[in-house]
């Protein structure tokens, strides 16, 4: 048995480090990124923040993607590294530099248990991934003022989380219950709980639902908040 399990994994090995890694490196070689562009007015349902709106480098998506999939396979980790290492050489990114999957960002925006009136349903939607609201408010334009609501009613409790948070010691990452001090009991410095910069991100996704789905309700609140934290 465990002979043919070393049958198997010597065969899959073989196959990522000559076929599979030859017919990628042709097919990435051969996509035309200018076609994604072309295809934006084509009737295509572009989600805020998306591939195509935010032109999210799509060669190096899919090369993440497909070496993190390969990477469950503990076996074959090693030839899944030399594969991604070739597919990141051949659309030209360092594997350790700004432009590798690792950084790139991962859109996400749920939204629990949003109410669907006409559906008589209510579930937790990704306002940034998901098509169900797209597709309900295509069918129900006139129930946009009760699902922005509840967008803003989302909203104002993340903001309100935001600035009732509490500081936390930076040396042991402690919450902090001293006040009016610069310092904990442990002599670290006190810092956010939740960043800053994770909140302007969530504001920017909250910018672009606004945008995209046009409530002009939201996209002021959204706006003042914005220039009010920066």
């Amino acid at each position: 048995m465990d002979e043919e399990d070393t049958k198997v994994d010597t065969s899959i090995s073989r196959y990522i480090t000559d076929e599979l890694s030859d017919k990628l490196l042709r097919i990435m070689r051969d996509i035309d990124l200018g076609e994604l562009e072309e295809r934006d007015g084509e009737g295509l349902e572009v989600l805020p923040r998306s591939v195509l709106h935010e032109q999210t480098p799509v060669l190096l998506s899919f090369v993440r993607i497909l070496c993190s999939v390969l990477g469950l396979n503990s076996q074959i980790k090693d030839d899944v590294g030399i594969l991604k290492k070739n597919l990141l050489r051949s659309i030209q990114c360092n594997e350790y530099g700004t432009t590798t999957g690792a950084d790139l960002p991962a859109y996400t925006l749920v939204l629990p248990d949003l109410i669907l009136p006409q559906w008589n349903e209510s579930r937790d939607v990704d306002l940034l991934r998901d098509t169900v609201l797209l597709k309900y408010l295509q069918e129900h334009p006139e129930d946009k003022p009760c699902i922005e609501m509840q967008l803003l009613e989302a909203l104002n409790e993340l903001v309100a989380q935001y600035y009732l948070q509490d500081l936390k010691c930076k040396r042991t990452n402690q919450v902090h219950s001293r006040r009016l001090c610069n310092h904990s009991t442990y002599g670290g410095s006190l810092v956010l709980s939740k960043s800053a910069e994770a909140f302007g991100r969530v504001l920017r996704d909250f910018s672009a639902v606004a945008e995209y789905y046009d409530m002009k309700l939201m996209t002021s609140q959204v706006s003042w908040l914005m220039s009010t934290s920066s």
